[in-house]
């Protein structure tokens, strides 16, 4: 039972911290999951820099 309440105690600090730093209301939580659309919708391009092998 202990670890039941260590488990409902970590998520709510989690709750908390993400409450604290804007919940849903963040620009970040609007944006969507992409940066831009997958290939057949836009371009496909991917984000950061390129690295060579």
């Amino acid at each position: 039972m202990s670890e039941l309440k260590g488990f409902l105690l970590i998520l709510l600090a989690i709750w908390v911290i993400w409450f604290m730093l804007g919940g849903a209301q963040h620009d970040s939580a609007k944006a969507g999951p992409f940066i831009e659309p997958a290939a057949p919708i836009d371009n496909g391009q991917i984000y950061g820099p390129r690295t060579q092998p």
